[in-house]
């Protein structure tokens, strides 16, 4: 497992997961959050660090 920062983490992603990453990114922001970490084990990714944009 390795934590990357949101921007970088699609490239460690497998590919047929990136539509639901990209949800959960998307989602964040329609509440004023933002991601910015991910913990990814094996292509998936497996817990999202989250904040308070501001």
């Amino acid at each position: 497992m390795a934590t990357y920062y949101a921007a970088e983490a699609h490239t460690h992603i497998k590919a047929e997961l990136l539509p639901e990453f990209k949800k959960a990114l998307a989602d964040a922001e329609a509440e004023g959050k933002e991601v910015y970490s991910v913990i990814v084990g094996n292509g998936v990714p497996l817990l999202y660090s989250i904040r308070d944009k501001g």
